[in-house]
């Protein structure tokens, strides 16, 4: 306990460099990673749904296995309804605070940049 503290206490200065300034990067950031892990969650939730399912359909009669695929189902409906649930809130808040659209664009010459294109200053022909 005392490595995973002193862990945890060591990783803070970074966090402090990390820091963006302004509420909107960071609903913009925490909605970009929800938007990776929502489908990824979705997919466990609903893989634990239909295992249930299975557990439930082949259990043959016997009363505890029947109750573990019914607990499983439950739990995936659970899942997805909580799933759907930070979606909704996490699209909210990115609507009302105007940060629903803003994505971050990569260019091919370093850096990023915010919904504006990126025109090159090339050096002229030989």
């Amino acid at each position: 306990m005392k490595i995973l503290s002193f862990f945890v206490i060591s990783l803070i200065p970074y966090s402090a460099f990390a820091a963006s300034g302004n509420l909107n990067s960071l609903i913009v950031e925490v909605g970009n990673i929800i938007e990776i892990l929502i489908p990824i969650a979705a997919a466990l939730a609903l893989l634990v749904f239909f295992f249930g399912i299975a557990k439930f359909m082949l259990a043959g009669g016997d009363e505890e296995k029947m109750k573990a695929g019914k607990r499983l189902l439950v739990w995936g409906v659970v899942a997805l309804f909580v799933i759907s649930t930070l979606w909704g809130i996490i699209t909210v808040l990115q609507t009302m605070t105007g940060t629903g659209n803003i994505r971050q664009i990569q260019s091919n010459f370093g850096g990023t940049i915010w919904n504006t294109p990126i025109s090159p200053t090339l050096p002229p022909p030989p």
